[in-house]
C-alpha cells in the first residue's frame, strides 16, 4: 500500500467515525460539534486527495 491508498481508507474510517460524532453532537451539543465537524472536513480532503 502506498500512501495515497492509505490516505484513501483513513479518510473513510474518518469521515466513518465523525458521521457518529456529528449525530452524538446533534443531541450534546457544545465543543464536540465543533470537533466532530473538524474531523469530518480533515477526512473527507484526505479521501479527496487520496481516492481520486
Amino acid at each position: 500500500m502506498n500512501w495515497q491508498q492509505i490516505g484513501c481508507l483513513a479518510g473513510f474510517v474518518g469521515q466513518f467515525m465523525s458521521t457518529g460524532s456529528l449525530i452524538a453532537a446533534a443531541f450534546t451539543g457544545g465543543a464536540t460539534l465543533v470537533i466532530a465537524g473538524i474531523g469530518y472536513s480533515v477526512s473527507t480532503l484526505s479521501m479527496m486527495f487520496g481516492c481520486g
